[in-house]
């Protein structure tokens, strides 16, 4: 690649050495023009068209921003960018690459050049000088209005604009295009050019021809002294091929003496390669008594061939052919002449075969004239498929046809301007259908007349659907982030509820405990725990739906959980709803909480009742499912592998996509004002997600809907369950360590416990705590520590006793969520168990006595 900056110095080679020999057309490089009175600005284009050549010097694939273009560099050998400050130097150097048949494809001229004449007038000359050129008008703000621009500098398809600051990609683009339509177009014209050519040379052939054979044929007077004198040869065969008469010219032909070979049988003068088809044309002509044209190589005296053509006229005698006489021609230069219009033929087939995109000519009838491999490679057909086929009937699909049909007739009769850039898709041979992003321009005969279209085409189907699916699993990671920002926000949200719970639930049964049960307000107080515990269980459906819920996960097998769910749906759903149950006859293990699971079932199995109001059919299936690479790849957030899938399927009302994006949504409900919370789904996607697995819902109206829980296969083995015997509540007199950083909560504990015997230590934050019991460690019993505390939480608490200071301490984890370590992992390092907040006092006696006398 070659770059010069008229009046400065600035040069850039490339190295040449590995350029392949290949057509005048192709050697000439891409010539670009920049025109700008700054040059900063120069330099820019100067650095970007320089950056093809470093990067194919490199033999890196471009940075992060070059990707994102989605574009192939141009090599550097097929571009040649000049640089000019003003406008009359630009012209200037059109002029010149004009007269040295060495146009530019493009020329990037800046709108405003003080102090010389601005980039409308360069462009309005520039125009005069090439009528080809593509022009770029290039600005940062412009007095002139685009409009007024388009009107000076026609044709507006060969204008464009671009907005400074500018990017280097966006040049690269035009570049890549442009480069691309300025190859086409000169092969267009030069194709035209060749074909033009050598439809001339064949009419002046025919046409002298035909005039020789018109002046063999004019007089009986005429004719020996034409044979006698014209180069043809003039002989006569019988019927049965010997020569009865040949003309002088044979002599200068083929070095006969013409009288010498009279009686001869015409075969010995006959290539053996043709002998056994001109006797076989002798015999058809004899028969029909039809004039044969015929070529073959004939031996001359020295032994050489000559390429021949043999017009053999059949002379009748009565009702059988007698004779022929025949007009042989030397016909050496009309084969050198066919060979180079082959090869001429052959040449324009290889520059469309070497394109990279799909090129074929459509005439006015809509027939594939010539199509390059790379458009047979797209569409799957072979050439001899396609050549001569109708265009619009044979790869356009049905419902595109008449479109693209009307707007090619009005192409060909001239009513619009060619196309630069448009998506249509194509049939293959298979059927599929695939996108192809076309340029198009027009071919016109030595009179102007547009007699077809050169259309090149991308195909682009591939890139599109990766469009498609970046956009796709970029609404899928928006809405899982979405659901996760909900999921924090109902966390920390149950985490201040839960607090406030335990000290009204707490506070009332103390007050409870002092008021007389015959009195007014006993009757109030009593219903206060009631309805804290109503509120309790909204809570733990946000902590579900954040995955903050305490769960104890366990491997498990699901089909006794979906078998003893589906027996209890079966007797609570309505009886026009019928429960069908489907499962195999073996089901891998999944690692988790039999409860939760339980409560993922109802709730899917109310809502599939809801959008039932009239009945319908229940589905619950469960089946063994392995998600792959390519499904991952479609749906965030999912890890391939063996999963166990529960089904539940309804055939209610469905839902539109629009609702589907909102379903698992906090609070979210279609229902009636209090006929639901909007926390069943919610819940159902926090325990789905807490458990590693993955849903799916498949939903259309008016047909029903499915949603399908993915839960990862697990490796461990079924434990033996023991039940829980109940026992005897008791208080105690023990001394115990309470840590809290909510002061409410923390007094209403202290309170609850001492009602129930037992002296208590308190602590605000897991280091005071930490403190009390290193001086106390003696009298404490048990420590009940708040799972979430600033600066030390409750597991930190307990991991810091048990390693400092106690190995065997005795630890109660009080927690309103668990945003750390699961129980199950806390349980195997000795912790005694966990209260669920709110508590009441029932609960926490219990928890308090089984967690001392364990």
């Amino acid at each position: 690649m070659s770059v010069s900056v008229v009046g400065t110095d600035y040069l850039l080679v490339a190295d040449k050495s590995e350029e392949v020999q290949t057509s005048e057309a192709e050697r000439q490089p891409v010539r670009f023009l920049v025109v700008d009175d700054n040059q900063a600005v120069l330099e820019s284009y100067r650095h970007v068209f320089a950056y093809a050549t470093s990067r194919r010097t490199s033999g890196l694939h471009g940075d992060l921003s070059e990707a994102q273009s989605d574009m192939a560099e141009p090599d550097p050998a097929d571009l040649d960018l000049v640089l000019c400050h003003q406008g009359d130097e630009a012209v200037e150097a059109v002029r010149v690459s004009i007269k040295e048949d060495q146009p530019f494809a493009a020329a990037f001229i800046d709108v405003r050049m003080p102090p010389g004449p601005d980039g409308v007038w360069t462009a309005e000359q520039i125009r005069d000088l090439d009528p080809y050129i593509h022009i770029i008008m290039v600005t940062a703000y412009s007095d002139f209005d685009p409009e007024d621009i388009a009107r000076r500098v026609p044709p507006a398809h060969r204008l464009l604009y671009i907005q400074k600051p500018f990017h280097a990609v966006e040049i690269r683009r035009f570049v890549w295009a442009l480069r691309t339509k300025w190859h086409a177009e000169r092969l267009s014209r030069e194709i035209q050019r060749e074909l033009q050519a050598a439809n001339e040379r064949l009419r002046r052939d025919i046409a002298a021809r035909k005039r020789a054979e018109q002046r063999l044929a004019e007089s009986e007077d005429k004719y020996r002294n034409l044979v006698e004198n014209i180069r043809d040869v003039i002989i006569q065969i019988s019927a049965e091929g010997i020569l009865q008469y040949v003309s002088p010219a044979i002599k200068k032909l083929a070095g006969y003496d013409p009288e010498a070979h009279l009686g001869h049988h015409i075969a010995e003068y006959i290539a053996e390669a043709d002998r056994s088809r001109i006797a076989e044309a002798i015999q058809a002509a004899a028969k029909n008594a039809e004039t044969k044209t015929i070529e073959f190589g004939m031996i001359c005296s020295d032994g050489q061939q000559l390429p021949v053509e043999v017009s053999a006229l059949p002379l009748v005698d009565g009702s059988r052919v007698a004779a022929f006489q025949c007009v042989l021609r030397d016909i050496t230069q009309r084969k050198r002449w066919e060979e180079k219009i082959q090869a001429e033929r052959d040449r324009a087939q290889r520059y469309f075969d070497v394109a990279g995109v799909l090129l074929a000519v459509i005439d006015e009838e809509e027939k594939i004239r010539r199509i390059n491999q790379k458009g047979c490679d797209i569409l799957g057909y072979s050439e001899e498929e396609l050549i001569g086929q109708n265009w619009f009937d044979l790869l356009v699909p049905e419902g595109n046809r008449e479109e693209m049909r009307g707007v090619f007739g009005q192409l060909i009769a001239g009513e619009v301007e060619p196309v630069e850039y448009y998506e249509n898709p194509l049939l293959t041979k298979s059927g599929e259908e695939k996108l192809i992003a076309f340029h198009n321009s027009v071919l016109t005969d030595a009179g102007g007349n547009t007699y077809a279209a050169l259309c090149s085409g991308e195909d682009i189907t591939e890139r599109k659907e990766a469009a498609k699916e970046r956009e796709s699993l970029q609404q899928q990671l928006f809405q899982a982030q979405k659901l996760e920002s909900l999921g924090t926000l109902a966390g920390g949200v149950a985490h201040d509820f839960n607090n406030l719970l335990t000290g009204m639930i707490g506070l009332t049964e103390l007050a409870l405990q002092h008021t007389d049960p015959g009195c007014k307000v006993y009757e109030y107080l009593h219903k206060v725990p009631q309805q804290g515990k109503r509120a309790a269980e909204l809570i733990a459906s946000l902590l579900a739906f954040s995955r903050r819920t305490v769960s104890e996960k366990q491997p498990l097998a699901l089909l006794p959980v979906v078998k003893e769910t589906g027996r209890v749906l079966e007797r609570t759903l309505p009886e026009t709803i019928t429960v069908r149950m489907l499962w195999p006859d073996q089901l891998s293990l999944v690692k988790a909480d039999p409860t939760q699971m339980q409560q993922v079932i109802m709730n899917l199995a109310t809502n599939a009742r809801d959008a039932m109001p009239k009945g319908g059919q229940l589905t619950i299936e469960v089946t063994e499912a392995c998600l792959d690479e390519e499904y991952c790849r479609r749906h965030a957030n999912v890890s391939a592998g063996d999963y166990v899938c529960l089904s539940v399927r309804d055939t209610g009302c469905g839902m539109s996509s629009e609702l589907q994006e909102q379903i698992f949504d906090p609070f979210f409900t279609t229902k009636e004002v209090g006929e639901g919370t909007g926390l069943g789904l919610a819940m159902v996607y926090g325990i789905v997600r807490d458990h590693g697995g993955h849903i799916q819902v498949c939903s259309e109206v008016d047909v029903g809907t499915e949603v399908k829980v993915y839960l990862p296969v697990s490796n461990g083995s079924l434990s033996e369950s023991s039940e829980n015997t109940a026992q005897h509540l008791l208080g105690g007199s023990e001394t115990l360590l309470l840590v809290e950083d909510d002061s409410t909560v923390l007094k209403t504990g202290r309170a609850m416990l001492e009602s129930l015997g037992y002296t208590v230590l308190t602590a605000t934050n897991g280091k005071e705590g930490l403190e009390v019991y290193e001086s106390h460690q003696d009298e404490v019993a048990l420590v009940l520590t708040d799972m979430t505390m600033p600066e030390m939480s409750g597991d930190e608490l307990y991991e810091a006793i048990t390693t400092r200071v106690n190995p065997d301490v005795k630890v109660l984890l009080v927690s309103g969520y668990s945003a750390r370590k699961k129980v199950s992992e806390l349980r195997d390092q000795g912790l005694k168990g966990i209260v669920q907040k709110p508590f009441d006092l029932q609960k926490i006696a219990k928890a308090v006595r089984e967690a001392i006398d364990s």
